[in-house]
C-alpha cells in the first residue's frame, strides 16, 4: 500500500524551494533546499491532513505509517475525509 499526495515544490527569488499540496490546502512550507523542502513538507502535510480530519497529529502519522498496524476502516475514512479511496493494487516480484 502507498499513499500518494502530489507536493509540488517551487524555487524561490531568495533561494530555497516553496512546498504546496493541490491536494491539500493548508499544506504549505518551505526550505533551504529541495531535501529540507520536502522533509518540511512531510509534517506540514501531516499537520494539515489531521486539521482536516480532526485529529491529533500523532494519529495521522500512525494511519500513514506503512509499518503501524491502523484498522482499514480508519485508513478508509480519513482517505474519504481527503478526497481519496483506497487502491490496492498487485505488481510482479
Amino acid at each position: 500500500m502507498r499513499y500518494v499526495y502530489p507536493c509540488v515544490l517551487t524555487p524561490e527569488e531568495g533561494g530555497g524551494f516553496f512546498a504546496r499540496f493541490p491536494d491539500v490546502p493548508g499544506a504549505l512550507t518551505c526550505g533551504d533546499d529541495r531535501a529540507e523542502a520536502l522533509a518540511m513538507a512531510e509534517d506540514a502535510l501531516a499537520v494539515a491532513l489531521a486539521a482536516r480530519l480532526g485529529l491529533s497529529e500523532s494519529v495521522v502519522r500512525r494511519l500513514v505509517n506503512l509499518d503501524h498496524r491502523s484498522h482499514i476502516s480508519h485508513v478508509e475514512k480519513a482517505l474519504r475525509a481527503v478526497g481519496r479511496k483506497l487502491a490496492v493494487e498487485d505488481q510482479a516480484a
